[in-house]
């Protein structure tokens, strides 16, 4: 088996279901969900969104059992209040949060490429020096 697979397994048995009733709630055979729980097929685009609906996942969470898409970072208290905070804020200020955001990320990539050229700078100074 696979993660999603082992995922998908544990959920068909958390509701009680076989794998013909995925099947059937989904429109594909129950052969289709054998295949993918034994990672021997991938669902297609519209079967993930099937799937998720059926199982009451959100299309991402079920395309992140799936390794499509990355895990979602641990929801910290900083990040729920940053979050809270910004879907209160009307679109137009989210665009100028956003804007804000990626320009103090940008500043902090160029501050630790700073930071290694200068430790670059003092390892040849180092080396040149006579002993």
């Amino acid at each position: 088996m696979n993660s999603f697979g082992d995922w998908l397994a544990q959920s068909l048995e958390d509701k009680g279901w076989s794998m013909s009733e995925l099947g059937r709630r989904c429109g594909v055979t129950h052969t289709t969900i054998s295949r993918i729980i034994n990672g021997e097929r991938n669902p297609s685009d519209q079967l993930y969104d099937r799937l998720a609906r059926v199982l009451r996942v959100s299309p991402e969470e079920i395309r992140r059992k799936a390794g499509i898409l990355p895990p979602s970072p641990p929801k910290t208290i900083r990040l729920s209040e940053a979050l809270r905070l910004f879907a209160s804020l009307p679109e137009e200020r989210q665009e100028i949060v956003l804007l804000q955001m990626k320009a103090l990320v940008d500043e902090e990539a160029r501050q630790r490429e700073q930071a290694r050229e200068r430790e670059r700078a003092a390892r040849l100074n180092l080396e040149m020096q006579p002993t």
